[in-house]
């Protein structure tokens, strides 16, 4: 699919120079009567003016205004429609329009809105050039090779129409593209092509080769040598292949896929292409948030939660994907619309908020903006509402779960910031207006960090009494930023790539936390195929554990398993016995089955729930959503999953003497007890006091109780790891001990364990006393990692695992 030389691109890359056009008589007249438009006299303030067609989404039916602004636009647009008509008329584009009856509707599409919407594209992606301070300017070959896409594919796509109704061309084809440019910053032709013609094939079966058609038109395309055409050509191809939905048989097995194969191979298909062609990520994070927008007209099949599906997979995948990515805008974009269909009354709720915090810089946002516009360095001054996004960055629970009580908001926050612009300059002129602000205003204390090429400043203002929050920057870096690591130089992608490369590779699903959550799930990941003894076959997310595997095989046997047995075969002799942490192993060809012979504690030997072996730690190593039910319903009622799996089947104690045993509030004392242990887990990995952790698990909220954390531990619906994480600095290596049996092959066992989290050791010193060697060992990235920096989180997730074989495992840096 792809040939030697294909690249990332960087827009404007993809702007391709023109000369002068082809000579063509000018015939728009005819297209444009009655169109109702200002064509000259006296120029209107806005952009847009009133709509002259109805029928369509709003947003398409706003003419554009003509003016100084936009003439040349119009003319350019004009000049193109032309030469469309004639072409049309001439009988030059025969893929298409090879019959009369083709060219007479291939004509009639030319009509108000259509041009309007060619006017719009442009006008935007002007606009958006201009905010980001790209030099080079929209030439006629822009034009050409826009407008007979658009038309090409209006014609292709004129008989869809989406489910609520509306035009698919003018509400999802041009809502994907003006998404693109406005939301994504991305302008140049290889993108805003294939963000036309991304449905096309697969809506229409077009084949690849088929997709554009240039050969039609390069008459018209005067500034564009053929080489580059070729590459060009090669470039969106390649886009819109990664696009497209696998839905053919499995020629190996010779029958159709599933449901869930064919969404893997799209999956993988999606990010093989990206590694060759980066430029895919934009078009397809821009084509998701159109969707989410319509999300609510979407028609599900029988058995099949559309919606929520979607929903789901943009929250865990195509979210984090932005963000990695630095698509400023596009990010928000995703997790505001996820919200809307995920957990509409927090959207609702979170709105009010805002509103009524806008309140608190009533009485001092003209004080600020004058102060700061009087000082020499400032080119400007404005107010933004802080996203949703930016609240919910940090939060360890799922879209549909979050509450507005989950934030971390000061009481004192109007939840907007104060976006400061400075004329251009070096870093020094950042330092020297912060340190202006925290002088002016009396921010004390203060909280300075430099995010990308701005700075952001965070602090109490002494003069005001409340929290004020500044983002010094200039305004071309501001706008810059929605372009995220595409803005940069090429190399800047490298590290992303190979995030994608390896977790391709690795087919592994936690190993890196930021894609991921859902590359784990579901995303990149081959999944597990196991076969019991009786002949059950199950299928589970790559990534999964041995919970996710009794979840669904038997979740009976969850509250009571300590340890497992497992062979490949019914022959007892092959089990081997593994820790409750042991990854279930994976075949490498799904035709290579094990048999998986599962053996837990038995209901005889849980005498009462306390005995249970369960933790709130285990939410850690859950991957589906099965074993994440299953876990948290445990910890919250210990006693009625007791008496429904092991006293109820007959072999556990009788419900009479149970029930006697159960006093009001003796299983909040258990699950208390349960939080407390897990507590005490923390403080012996970390080496700090139980009081201490305790301490920074409240984050300063006195009136919370020890007993109400330690509930909430117990029944997991707190993730102590990611709030403890918020207070730990990264590092470039973790400094760790524990005490190993003095036994051969011990330690190489121990490496090997932690490099399936990621990690490697060095520094390794041991001492021995009686049986056991104290070592001592530091914890850092493979040499040659594209970022030195070790992920806090998935580190300390890898010790507590570690830690149930290794009892003895503790981090001797200064960690709280």
């Amino acid at each position: 699919m792809f040939e030697e030389g294909d690249h990332d691109g960087l827009d404007g890359d993809d702007a391709i120079e023109s000369g002068e056009p082809v000579d063509g008589e000018s015939d728009v007249s005819r297209v444009l009567s009655e169109d109702g438009l200002i064509r000259g006299g006296d120029f209107p303030s806005t952009d847009y003016v009133v709509s002259f067609v109805s029928g369509l989404p709003e947003e398409f039916v706003t003419a554009l205004a003509y003016s100084e602004k936009t003439r040349e636009i119009f003319e350019q647009v004009e000049e193109v429609i032309n030469w469309l008509i004639q072409d049309l008329q001439g009988g030059r584009l025969q893929k298409r329009f090879g019959d009369k009856d083709s060219v007479r509707e291939g004509l009639s599409m030319i009509d108000d809105v259509f041009i309007n919407v060619c006017r719009v594209v442009f006008y935007e992606i002007k606009k958006k050039r201009e905010e980001l301070g790209f030099d080079h300017e929209l030439v006629k070959d822009d034009y050409v090779q826009t407008i007979y896409n658009l038309h090409d594919t209006l014609y292709l796509l004129r008989d869809e129409v989406r489910d609520n109704g509306d035009s698919y061309f003018y509400s999802h084809i041009i809502g994907v593209l003006l998404i693109l440019i406005r939301e994504g910053g991305f302008t140049g032709a290889v993108t805003r092509t294939s963000a036309i013609g991304h449905d096309t094939s697969e809506d229409k079966g077009l084949p690849m080769a088929e997709l554009l058609n240039i050969s039609e038109y390069t008459h018209r395309l005067t500034g564009i040598p053929e080489d580059e055409l070729k590459v060009f050509d090669r470039r969106v191809t390649n886009i819109v292949t990664g696009l497209t939905k696998i839905k053919r048989a499995d020629k190996r097995a010779d029958k159709p896929m599933t449901k869930y194969e064919r969404r893997e191979a799209t999956s993988r298909l999606f990010w093989q292409t990206f590694l060759k062609e980066t430029k895919i990520a934009p078009v397809k994070l821009a084509d998701r948030i159109h969707n989410m927008r319509t999300l609510g007209f979407k028609k599900g099949k029988a058995g099949d939660d559309a919606q929520e599906r979607i929903s789901r997979e943009t929250e865990e995948v195509y979210s984090p994907v932005a963000k990695i990515a630095r698509l400023r805008d596009m990010y928000r974009s995703l997790v505001f619309a996820t919200f809307e269909n995920r957990n509409p009354q927090f959207v609702v709720d979170f709105a009010y908020l805002q509103f009524e915090r806008r309140a608190l810089l009533d009485d001092c946002a003209d004080d600020i903006e004058s102060s700061l516009v009087a000082l020499p360095d400032v080119d400007g001054v404005m107010f933004r509402d802080i996203s949703i996004s930016e609240y919910v960055d940090s939060l360890d629970k799922s879209y549909s779960d979050v509450q507005i009580e989950n934030l971390d908001i000061n009481c004192l926050d109007s939840m907007q910031e104060c976006v400061v612009f400075v004329k251009e300059g070096d870093d020094d002129i950042l330092n020297l207006v912060s340190s202006y602000i925290v002088g002016i205003f009396g921010m004390e204390p203060a909280k300075s960090l430099n995010v990308g090429k701005g700075k952001n400043l965070v602090g109490f203002s002494r003069q005001f009494g409340k929290q004020l929050s500044f983002r010094i920057i200039t305004k071309v870096d501001y706008n810059r930023e929605i372009r995220g690591v595409y803005l940069d130089e090429e190399d800047a992608l490298d590290p992303f790539k190979e995030q994608i490369q390896s977790l391709l590779d690795r087919r592994s699903a936690g190993l890196i936390d930021d894609i991921i959550k859902s590359a784990k799930a579901e995303l990149l990941g081959k999944p597990m195929r196991l076969t019991t003894p009786m002949g059950d076959k199950y299928e589970l997310l790559a990534g999964s554990s041995y919970l996710d595997f009794l979840a669904a095989v038997n979740p009976y046997d969850l509250g009571k398993a300590a340890f497992a047995e497992w062979s490949r075969s019914l022959d007892s002799k092959g089990a081997r016995k593994c820790s409750l942490w042991d990854e279930i192993e994976r075949s490498p060809d799904p035709k290579d089955v094990p048999m998986v012979n599962v053996r837990t504690l038995t209901s005889e030997e849980i005498a009462s729930p306390e005995k249970m072996h369960i933790s709130p730690l285990w939410l850690l190593y859950c991957v589906t959503p099965k074993a994440i039910g299953m876990v948290k319903s445990i910890l919250k009622s210990p006693y009625s999953y007791y008496r429904q799996r092991v006293d109820g089947d007959g072999n556990g104690h009788s419900s009479t003497v149970l029930s006697e045993s159960l006093e009001d509030g003796y299983e909040q004392l258990y699950i208390i007890e349960n939080g407390k242990k897990c507590v005490d887990e923390l403080s012996g990995l970390f080496g700090v006091r139980s009081p201490k952790i305790i301490k920074v698990l409240k984050n300063g909220d006195a009136k919370k109780s020890d007993d109400c954390l330690l509930h909430e531990l117990g029944t997991g619906s707190v993730n102590p790891l990611r709030k403890l994480v918020k207070h730990i600095k990264p590092r470039e290596r973790w400094h760790i001990s524990l005490s190993l049996l003095n036994q051969p092959g011990i330690m190489e066992h121990f490496s090997r364990e932690f490099g399936k989290c990621g990690f490697s050791l060095g520094g390794i010193k041991s001492r021995r006393i009686g049986d056991l060697d104290e070592s001592k060992m530091f914890v850092s990235k493979p040499a040659g990692s594209a970022d030195s920096m070790i992920d806090t989180y998935g580190f300390l997730k890898a010790l507590i695992r570690l830690r149930l074989a290794y009892p003895d495992l503790k981090v001797t840096d200064s960690v709280l």
